[in-house]
């Protein structure tokens, strides 16, 4: 989170930016619980379906009219 602080205070003033935590998820947008581990990442997983639709709304909303 000290990085994502830092994004939002260098890009804040921007209109074309938006910031979004997902507190369940990994890196690769994957459901866990707790910290991730090497193992984690071993095991078959899918994009959580509400990060692919908050980034189809976000790409739609900056799409002209």
């Amino acid at each position: 989170m000290v990085d994502f602080q830092g994004w939002k205070k260098y890009l804040s003033g921007r209109a074309n930016v938006e910031f979004k935590t997902y507190p369940k998820l990994n890196r690769l947008f994957e459901e866990g619980e707790g910290k991730s581990t090497p193992q984690e990442y071993e095991k078959p997983a899918n994009v959580a379906s509400y990060v692919v639709d908050d980034i189809a709304a976000w790409v739609k909303k900056g799409q002209p009219k």
